[in-house]
């Protein structure tokens, strides 16, 4: 949700890139379990400050520019829930990021999982 990337920024120093987001938050704190960032903030049953999940079914799929800042990214997010008038709790975005696993994700995409996963995640 929105309001997980919002609660994310305060980890992100300035000028950081979404690689850098990446690389620096995301690897790290999933790489004990070695897990998604999804299923990281599953299992530690994380909401937001109204009590809702910071994970659902993805309502928005995100296309991005991964050497960009995260915080560019995060805002215009921002500004695309606020504008379409759509409630930031329930609003999923699929950020490749935070679904995919990062510590097997480069090795395990083939042709053919592109084939048949990215199109449901883009419905």
């Amino acid at each position: 949700t929105i309001r997980f990337l919002q609660q994310l920024l305060g980890r992100v120093k300035e000028g950081m890139t979404t690689t850098d987001v990446c690389r620096e938050i995301v690897r790290l704190d999933t790489q004990a379990d070695r897990i998604a960032y999804t299923e990281l903030l599953i299992n530690e049953n994380k909401c937001d400050y109204h009590g809702n999940s910071l994970v659902g079914k993805g309502t928005h799929f995100v296309s991005y520019v991964r050497n960009q800042p995260f915080v560019e990214l995060v805002s215009a997010l921002d500004v695309f829930v606020h504008l379409s008038g759509l409630n930031p709790g329930r609003v999923f975005f699929w950020v490749d990021i935070f679904s995919l696993n990062q510590h097997t994700a480069f090795v395990s995409i083939t042709q053919d999982w592109l084939a048949n996963s990215l199109p449901v995640a883009i419905r």
